[in-house]
Order: structure tokens, then sequence, then C-alpha cells
């Protein structure tokens, strides 16, 4: 009898944590549906907490780092971002999105090198990025924030050069500091 007792306890475990039931655990592709529609829904912090369980389940998935990435980087957990980011790329490190994201996130940081290094690769991968889950951040988007790097480096010709890139409609850009500035600043969205 206690054998039986022992048995229907285990049994009662296992289909209290879902297993054998089907329909009773997310999917990870499922999880990552989720994480990505909280974040295009500006709930980072969901969408943070669901890319963590994705990466709980499957510590290699390059997608639930990327996005828990740019949640994290949403939430202006800029180093716990990039370190997620660094974690993606030595899994998989031709994902354009990923790049996109260091870009962005070592320009706040002001780490222009690497800022640089990261837009270019982005756009390398793929020319006419677009950041699927925010469609405002574009190939152009980095060519502009590059060229904030580069200005803060000193560097106005490059600067300039890249502005007329990603704003050709207002090119040729100046290399005087203060036009160029004002250039970066409104093209950035920052009047």
């Amino acid at each position: 009898m206690k054998s039986y007792v022992t048995i229907a306890a285990f049994w009662m475990t296992l289909l209290s944590f879902g297993c054998g039931n089907p329909g009773g655990a997310e999917s990870i592709d499922d999880l990552i549906v989720k994480a990505w529609q909280a974040f295009e829904a500006e709930d980072y912090t969901k969408a943070e907490f669901t890319f963590t369980e994705v990466i709980n389940r499957d510590p290699q998935n390059v997608e639930g780092k990327n996005g828990m990435a740019w949640a994290q980087a949403m939430q202006r957990k800029y180093e716990d971002a990039v370190v997620t980011w660094l974690e993606a790329l030595d899994l998989d490190d031709k994902v354009a999105d990923v790049h996109a994201g260091l870009c962005l996130v070592y320009q706040v940081q002001k780490q222009f090198e690497e800022c640089i290094q990261a837009g270019e690769n982005a756009i390398l991968i793929n020319p006419d990025y677009v950041f699927a889950h925010k469609k405002d951040i574009t190939a152009n988007t980095l060519r502009g924030t590059m060229a904030s790097a580069h200005f803060g480096l000193g560097n106005y010709t490059d600067a300039a050069a890249l502005m007329d890139r990603a704003d050709p409609a207002n090119a040729p850009h100046s290399t005087d500091p203060a036009e160029l500035l004002k250039a970066i600043m409104t093209f950035l969205g920052f009047k």
C-alpha cells in the first residue's frame, strides 16, 4: 500500500509542474513572441522577465539574449545590456540587432570607438538595417549615432561624412563644430 501512495504522490507532483501536460508550459518560441510583444508595448520589465525565462530554459538562445539586452537598455540598465549583448556575440557575431544595440548604448556610455565599431558591424551585416521591434532605429540612426561618436572624438570630417549619408537631404554637412553638432542633435531628435 505504501508504494502505491508513493507512486501516486510522484505522479501528482509531476502533473502539478506541467510534466505530461503538453499545454502546461509555453514553448521557447511562444515565450520569445510574448517577450517581443511586451517590448513593443513598452513594457520593458515584462519583456526582460520573459526573455530571462527563455535564457533560463536555453542559455544558448541568441534571440533571448538579444531581446533581454534591448529590454535592459530601454530601462537604462546599460551595463547589464552590454554584458548580455556580448554574451550573444560570443554565440553568434552576425546578428545586426546585437551590434546596433551596442552602438547605441556605447554612445550613451561615451565609449565612442566601441560605438563606431558596433555601428559599422551592424551596417556591414545589414546595410538597410531596421530594428523590427522599434522601426525608428535604422541604419541612418546608427550613422547619426556614429557621427555623434566621431564628434565626441573630435573627428569632425568623419562625423560630417556620416551625417551626409544619414541625412542626405541636408548634405553636405559642415565640419564646423557648432554647425555640425546642431545638425547631429537635430537629426537624432535632440533639438
